[in-house]
């Protein structure tokens, strides 16, 4: 449980929850209203911004570890070894 945790971190929700998503969902509001295409919207808008975060987390590895406020707080479970790159290419 404690590995799901880990990778789940590694797209940094509590991060983007409050400022990535609102403004793609209104503008998609705008251009179609109250839709069924909604949904698949906010999925795809869901999955690249997860996405581009643990992208940024795969690629700061070397930055963050040397970082110690960022150690300490745990921000990224790729610099602080509780998951492992081969793990997340696969």
């Amino acid at each position: 449980m404690e590995r799901i945790n880990s990778y789940l971190k590694m797209m940094r929700i509590s991060d983007w929850i409050k400022f990535y998503t609102f403004f793609p969902i209104i503008g998609a509001y705008v251009a179609c209203g109250i839709s069924p295409d909604l949904i698949p919207i906010g999925t795809i808008l869901i999955c690249v911004i997860a996405y581009g975060f643990v992208i940024n987390n795969y690629f700061d590895v070397e930055i963050d570890q040397k970082n110690k406020k960022k150690l300490e707080l745990d921000i990224n479970p790729l610099a602080c070894n509780r998951v492992t790159k081969i793990l997340i290419l696969h």
